[in-house]
Parts: structure tokens; C-alpha cells; sequence
């Protein structure tokens, strides 16, 4: 006979073999008197707890009929896809009977009791080009309300985006925080990554870069002033100082001591047991874009402002930033972005001086032709009215005073002429 076990654990499993048929036979159970009543000719199923394929039954087996169906055993609750907690909630037994939006109650309850509002000062309300205009104070947008998001990253994919699921689970192998962590979708190229302590936090910004699915994604810290299409310049980034006093080789120590330089994240093995003397190594975070001191006074008394030594500051490995298309990677001269824009607004200043000259050029010509039309047209209208020689118009004052001397002239010498002929004529 083919037994089906369900041992303790929700494991199942059966016996190889055939389907029992209808003469088989299984002896009733002792202990269950309702189940003598219907063994023959029917087919059992006999289910055991604790028990192993091909083992003898038991007195004591509970036997249940081949057509009855057996329990099926809830299988375990799932972590949500956002690696949240599993927070067991009693299940309504009439899903249908409720209507759509009392289910939002509770949700929306909870949002309501569970929020902490912040105060700020009020937004100024006015309009912008004809479009509505809220205006925050800079201390409430930049300072107070990124408090909520002051662990959060950025990761950036320089190709295509694996699956959020693929992502998250990647992101939680490879990091193995202390703490939770929320990923979401931002765009084709970005996701949010929120931390909840700043272990984590420093952690997985010092990182720089991981791999996910074969996908390289760059890890940035998230900015209030944040663009999808430019990079923050804050990097974290390693400073050694050689020759710093024994006695300051400490976190509180080295914090105000760098404080003009940037923020400290945290000191290097060696530093923090104290086991090389040499030099202090600090792991700071800076803005690229100021500039870096190399060398911070170190002063040892507040009366005596000479007493003391300039420390040199090292940096190791600071990537270059271009403030011209906000990327880190090179620098403003060789931004091939810039050189693009840089040709693209030559050929436009040339292709607008071009246009400018053959606009001179055409009007000239133009002028040009129409005074020489102008000319011709007068000289025909003069042709018409049975002049010999018609002079062009004159085009300023001087011009028309000589082309009437040259008339009065050649009027005289016609008169002249005239009268010669007369007095020869007399004479003859």
C-alpha cells in the first residue's frame, strides 16, 4: 500500500510506487472508532507523523479515507521585497464583504498618529511667470528638513539598472549592515538607499562603488540640492598627518583639528589602537570644489600664539571634479563636454558673422544696382527727348555744380561756334 507522510516541520513525502487500488486494504485504528465503519472496499490513505517512507504502520496511525484531502499547512510568511520586518497582523476571515476604502483606514490612521511634524518657518506664496511660486527659507530647506534624510545615498549604475529585487538582495549580501536599510527606484540610472544609523551609513559610502548582477554602481551621498544629471563633489576621502603629537592621535582630538578641512568620518586601525606613531590616518569627507590647506597651525597655548607647529595635511586620492558639467573624473580643461559646447558655440558665432556679411554684401549690391539703373533709366529718359548726350544724375552737391559748369561750358563753345560760322558766311 502507497502511504502519503506528513512529517512534523511541513516536510512531505511518498512511498515509490503505484496509486493503491480498490483492494487494498488497511486495518482500522483501535483508537478511532468512526473510521472502522468504512475499510472495505475503499481506498485509506494513511498519514503519520514523525514518520519515514517504507517503515510498518503503527497501531496508533490515524487513517483518513482516500477521498478526503488533507490539511494543507500555511507555508512560512515572506520578508517583504524591501527587506522589511514581518509584523504578523490578524487576517480578516470576510476580505469580500468590506468595502475598498475601509481598508485604507487603518493605514491612514497610523499615518496620521504616528507623524512628527516639523517646524519650520512659512513658505512665502506667490507667483512665478504666471505659475504658482513656494518659497522655503534656506535654513528650513538645506538644514532642518534634510535632517530626516542625513543617511541616506545615492547609487548611480553607469549602465543598465538590474531588477530591484536583484538589488536589494545583492545589496544586503554584500553589506551586512547593523541596522535596516530601505531601497527604492528613482529613475533609469538612480535608486535612494535609506540607512537608519551612521555606522552603516559611513560603511557604505566609503565603499565608493559595488557590483550587482555584473553592473558597476557608483555610491554617492545624497545632497538637498541633488540632480540626477550632475555628481556631488562631497567624496570621502583618506588624510594622513605625519609627525602629529602622541598625545592627539584620537577621534575628539582630530575632529576640531580638522574641521576647516571637513568633517571626520572615523580613524584608521592603526590610528585608533595607537600602534603606528608616525602618522595619523583620518578618513574625512570634503567638498572638492574648495580648496585644501596644506598645512593647519597647531597651536599648544592660548597666551602664547607662537607656541606651537604647522601640521602638514596629506590627501590621498582625491578625485578631480569638473565645475563645469559637475562630474567627478577629470577636470574643467579636459571636459570633452565643454570642448563640445566650446565648438558648438564657434560654429554659431561663425555661422552668424557669415550671415551678417552676406547681408552687408547683399545690400551693397543691391544699392549698387539700383543706381545703376537709376542712371540708366534717366539717361533713356533723356535719349526720349532728342538730347544728344544726357550727363548722369548728380548724386551730391559738388557733382551737380560741375555737370552744370560742363553744360554752361558747352553751351558757350556752341555759341562760339555759331557765331563763327555766322561772321564766315557775312564774309563771303
Amino acid at each position: 500500500m502507497q502511504q502519503i507522510e506528513i512529517q512534523e516541520g511541513n516536510n512531505c513525502s511518498m512511498n515509490a510506487g503505484k496509486l493503491p487500488n480498490s483492494n487494498d486494504h488497511v486495518h482500522p485504528s483501535p483508537n478511532n472508532s468512526s473510521s472502522s465503519q468504512e475499510v472495505h472496499g475503499k481506498n485509506h490513505v494513511a498519514v503519520q507523523m514523525g514518520m519515514n517512507a517504507g517503515e510498518a504502520v503503527p497501531a496508533n496511525t490515524i487513517q483518513y479515507d482516500h477521498n478526503h484531502v488533507p490539511p494543507k499547512i500555511p507555508s512560512p510568511p515572506k520578508v517583504s521585497s524591501n527587506f522589511d520586518g514581518y509584523k504578523p497582523t490578524q487576517q480578516r476571515t470576510d476580505q469580500t464583504s468590506l468595502e475598498p476604502h475601509q481598508n485604507k483606514v487603518p493605514f491612514i490612521t497610523n499615518q496620521i498618529k504616528n507623524a512628527t511634524p516639523m517646524i519650520i518657518d512659512q513658505p512665502i506664496i506667490t507667483t512665478r511667470q504666471g505659475y504658482p511660486s513656494i518659497t522655503f527659507y534656506e535654513k528650513d530647506f538645506l538644514q532642518k528638513m534634510p535632517s530626516r534624510c542625513k543617511y541616506t545615498l545615492v547609487g548611480k549604475f553607469l549602465n543598465a539598472m538590474p531588477k530591484m529585487e536583484l538589488i536589494r538582495k545583492s545589496f544586503i549580501a554584500q553589506t551586512q549592515l547593523i541596522g535596516g536599510v530601505k531601497i527604492t527606484h528613482f529613475n533609469s540610472r538612480h535608486i535612494y538607499i535609506d540607512l537608519d544609523n551612521e555606522a552603516d551609513h559611513i560603511f557604505v559610502w566609503t565603499k565608493k562603488r559595488m557590483f550587482i548582477a555584473g553592473q558597476s554602481m557608483k555610491l554617492q551621498v545624497w545632497t538637498p540640492t541633488f540632480k540626477p544629471a550632475e555628481e556631488t563633489p562631497i567624496v570621502p576621502i583618506w588624510i594622513t598627518l605625519p609627525e602629529l603629537p602622541w598625545h592627539c592621535h584620537y577621534m575628539d582630538i582630530l575632529t576640531p583639528l580638522l574641521y576647516p578641512i571637513g568633517k571626520a568620518l572615523y580613524l584608521d586601525s592603526a590610528t585608533m589602537q595607537k600602534t603606528r606613531g608616525s602618522v595619523a590616518k583620518v578618513r574625512v569627507q570634503i567638498d572638492l570644489t574648495k580648496e585644501r590647506p596644506q598645512h593647519v597651525w597647531l597651536g599648544f597655548s592660548e597666551k602664547d600664539p607662537n607656541l606651537g607647529k604647522w601640521q602638514i595635511i596629506e590627501y590621498e586620492d582625491v578625485p578631480s571634479y569638473c565645475i563645469y558639467c559637475k562630474h567627478q573624473g577629470h577636470i574643467t580643461t579636459e571636459c570633452a563636454q565643454k570642448e563640445k559646447d566650446d565648438e558648438t558655440k564657434k560654429t554659431k558665432e561663425l555661422e552668424a558673422n557669415k550671415k551678417g556679411q552676406d547681408k552687408h554684401q547683399s545690400q551693397n549690391s543691391k544699392g549698387y544696382h539700383q543706381q545703376v539703373q537709376n542712371r540708366e533709366d534717366m539717361h533713356s529718359n533723356r535719349q526720349g527727348k532728342g538730347k544728344d548726350h544726357i550727363e548722369p544724375a548728380p548724386e551730391n552737391k559738388e557733382e551737380q555744380w560741375q555737370v552744370q559748369n560742363r553744360r554752361k561750358n558747352k553751351n558757350q563753345n556752341k555759341n562760339q561756334e555759331q557765331n563763327k560760322n555766322f561772321h564766315s558766311q557775312a564774309q563771303k
